[in-house]
């Protein structure tokens, strides 16, 4: 085994490489989820794992994998993949798995309309996950994009996130917000940093198992 280790530290000695510059130094690589947009899919793992408040990573995975799967059955995993998830495909295929991980996923809001004020939207989430047993998917538009992002607490002021951008401008302490003031529900943006489509909300809650 020594002769072989010594061959190829040889090998290696003898092999030469491009220096570093500055360009590669200095280069941003894509992190994974920088050219992907699969936060819808995320979603409804993470709101999936808050509502079960369990670290049973294989569950996730199984849920991660049934969502890819059912994407893909329906030809609609490529467009998920680089453009995102519109609401009517991650209710219907977050529907199809809610029935085989035994969770309920329903559309509180069905218009925009319906919601007369951020408030209003505000004290919706806040009644729909009081029980403790629930969470929320929700959908923004900020200045470079749409995202799904999940919401475990609600306060006067705040929605607290599970979020898979993790974007540390979000964060707090550690924990990702997004503050009140910084929201608006209407079409333009008037200024704040959140547009929220009111419709584009889901609250997944806890299903017991059948005995």
């Amino acid at each position: 085994m020594t002769g072989i280790s010594e061959y190829f530290l040889l090998c290696f000695d003898s092999l030469s490489f491009p220096a570093t510059t500055n360009a590669t130094k200095n280069m941003k690589i894509n992190s994974q989820g920088s050219l992907d947009s699969l936060c819808g899919i995320y979603s409804i793992v993470n709101a999936y794992k808050s509502t079960l408040r369990s670290p049973k990573g294989k569950l996730e995975k199984k849920l991660f994998s049934h969502l890819i799967f059912n994407f893909q059955k329906e030809g609609l995993l490529a467009d998920a993949i680089t453009d995102g998830v519109n609401r009517r495909n991650l209710k219907k295929i977050g529907k199809k798995s809610s029935k085989k991980f035994n969770f309920k996923l329903k559309q509180p809001i069905k218009r925009n309309k319906d919601i007369e004020s951020l408030e209003a939207y505000w004290e919706t989430l806040k009644s729909s996950l009081s029980d403790g047993t629930s969470s929320a998917v929700i959908n923004y538009k900020d200045r470079k994009s749409c995202h799904w992002a999940v919401v475990t607490k609600v306060t006067p002021n705040q929605l607290l996130l599970a979020d898979s951008d993790s974007d540390p401008k979000l964060k707090i302490e550690g924990q990702s917000q997004i503050n009140m003031s910084s929201c608006t529900l209407s079409k333009k943006s008037e200024g704040k940093r959140f547009r929220i489509r009111a419709k584009d909300t889901f609250i997944i809650s806890r299903q017991a198992l059948e005995t």
